[in-house]
């Protein structure tokens, strides 16, 4: 599989910029954010009621940052499925059921997003990984690949 190379905000209790309790609040939201990233309808309001803050704190805390709300979640799904389309073990899975299962529910969308961020189509980047789909593949489990794989 892949490296992920998630926008993950590396959260510590003396930020530069940040007080303490800033901190905290802001290590609870990405927490959420990565907790609830496959559900379509995230949204800011969701996530600041999950962390016990209001919607505009949590812009706040991630514009301290460099991060916006819609930013910062899309490019954690993007992320998660660029390494999904890099895992063997999920070749049976269409390109649209990984955009849909991190969240995403319009897969022209989706492919758009993709090719901005890592300059392939989906498809494309899931060929250069080495990764097949097709119909025989899909009915075989992870193991059974791998041994085709090997040979």
């Amino acid at each position: 599989m892949a490296p992920l190379d998630i926008p993950f905000i590396s959260v510590t209790a003396d930020m530069p910029g940040l007080t303490p309790t800033q901190s905290a609040n802001l290590g609870r939201v990405c927490q959420v954010i990565q907790d609830r990233l496959r559900e379509p309808d995230l949204t800011l309001g969701k996530v600041a009621a999950a962390s016990g803050i209001s919607p505009r704190y949590v812009q706040k805390l991630l514009h301290n940052v460099g991060q916006g709300f819609a930013g910062y979640v899309r490019d954690c799904r993007l992320e998660r499925c660029r390494a999904d389309l890099a895992d063997r073990c999920l070749g049976s899975l269409s390109i649209t059921e990984i955009c849909f299962r991190w969240g995403f529910n319009d897969a022209a969308h989706f492919s758009r997003s993709f090719r901005a961020r890592y300059g392939l189509a989906p498809k494309d980047f899931r060929k250069a990984s080495g990764v097949r789909w097709d119909e025989a593949w899909a009915r075989m489990n992870c193991a059974e690949r791998a041994a085709a794989l090997a040979h």
